[in-house]
């Protein structure tokens, strides 16, 4: 089928040649496919997929196919890494504000690409390591404890997220993507002072880019989550903002 770009008057703009509709039209077309459907089909391989599946069912409504029948369900592997900007804030009669933190995150997804809907659809499990740390000038008042000019918290923990991720295909190498899912925080540090950390969870979304389902660029908010312990006489607030970076390891 002949389909080229070119480009036209002096190299000003691109056109395109698209002969392949006028060729399906005269040797792949029937009598339930419109000629609107065909001057309209795109020349990518799902869309003509779509179109020469629709046009088999048509001659043979027995037809099956024979692609989805052999195709495989696909598990990806990614490597990730990022940078986190972190907020906390404590409350209790007052609220305490501690300094925003940018830190790098490291970790691993594993992606099922769901089958129906064209790959469309994924389930995902990441793991990712990162860690805050961030200070606060207090007074005896709020700490009575410690009569300090600073307080400083070092929190790290590995989070662990399940979720939820739809892909928009803008051609055969590249696509949009969002994501939502639950994130359940391990803690690896109690060096908060007084204040105990302890495991946590919350929810996050993202959006972001693939090309050549090899590399990925991700733009992700992890909303408020509390992470004191139960016992501590503090409500906490931590929201997280990431820029993640993949690099696709094998798929299968």
């Amino acid at each position: 089928m002949i389909y080229k770009k070119y480009y036209y008057e002096s190299n000003s703009y691109v056109k395109e040649n698209n002969q392949y509709r006028q060729q399906i039209f005269n040797q792949v077309n029937c009598e339930d496919i419109s000629y609107s459907r065909i001057s309209s089909l795109p020349y990518l391989e799902n869309d003509l997929i779509k179109y020469f599946k629709k046009y088999n069912i048509c001659k043979n409504p027995e037809y099956k196919n024979s692609l989805n029948s052999e195709k495989k369900d696909a598990f990806n592997l990614y490597l990730t890494a990022g940078i986190n900007s972190s907020s906390l804030t404590f409350e209790n009669r007052s609220t305490i504000d501690f300094e925003n933190s940018t830190s790098f995150r490291v970790g691993a997804e594993i992606e099922y690409i769901l089958p129906f809907n064209n790959d469309k659809c994924s389930f995902l499990f990441e793991t990712s390591y990162s860690t805050y740390s961030s200070k606060v000038k207090v007074g005896k008042t709020l700490f009575s404890a410690y009569d300090l000019n600073d307080y400083t918290i070092d929190y790290n923990y590995i989070d662990f997220a399940i979720g939820l991720r739809h892909y928009f295909f803008l051609n055969d190498n590249s696509k949009i993507l969002a994501n939502v899912g639950y994130v359940a925080a391990l803690d690896l540090s109690n060096d908060s002072r007084s204040l105990k950390t302890s495991k946590s969870a919350s929810y996050m979304f993202g959006i972001g880019y693939k090309y050549l389902n090899k590399y990925g660029i991700e733009a992700r908010y992890n909303i408020s989550r509390e992470i004191l312990h139960k016992n501590s006489p503090f409500i906490s607030d931590f929201k997280t903002f990431s820029i993640i970076f993949s690099y696709n390891l094998f798929n299968y």
